[in-house]
């Protein structure tokens, strides 16, 4: 699980990724949400498989109960992170506007998600992507995207 959700064997916590130390440098809170969202949704489309796995051993086992509490405390203290970190700029809202904000991304930004729309209901990673911004930024930067495409989301690649 470890491996699927870095991409590789190497010893670092999503944190500590190169594609969050280079969101951080974003100037854009926007930019910054589309780098996270790229990220996150790889990350949500490696797990998946296994997270099915696990959650099936977790009817009869308790160790994989228990590793899939962990994995999810350890995904939305990660988020939110992140989170914090898109909105580093942004005037401070107050704890219960910041955890609504980590809360929302976490609630779309999941293997079950991926499983649903992409897998599922046919939709194309990048129209995953595309509306997951549109909704992230409306409801954690409290606007539309300047320029965003109008398209439905599930089509064109």
């Amino acid at each position: 699980l470890d491996v699927a959700i870095a991409g590789d064997a190497e010893p670092l916590t999503v944190l500590e990724r190169d594609w969050v130390r280079a969101a951080r440098r974003e100037s854009d809170p926007t930019r910054r949400l589309v780098r996270v969202v790229r990220h996150t949704t790889e990350i949500a489309a490696r797990t998946a498989p296994i997270k099915e796995v696990i959650r099936d051993a977790a009817a009869t086992e308790s160790s994989m109960r228990d590793l899939l509490h962990r994995d999810d405390e350890r995904r939305r203290l990660t988020q939110r992170a992140l989170v914090d970190m898109i909105l580093a700029d942004r005037p401070p809202s107050g704890p219960a506007v910041a955890r609504q904000a980590a809360d929302t991304f976490s609630a779309l930004v999941t293997s079950d998600a991926y499983t649903l729309v992409v897998v599922r209901l046919g939709w194309s990673m990048a129209g995953w992507r595309r509306w997951l911004v549109r909704i992230l930024q409306r409801e954690i930067l409290g606007g539309e995207p300047a320029g965003a495409p109008q398209r439905h989301p599930a089509r064109g690649g």
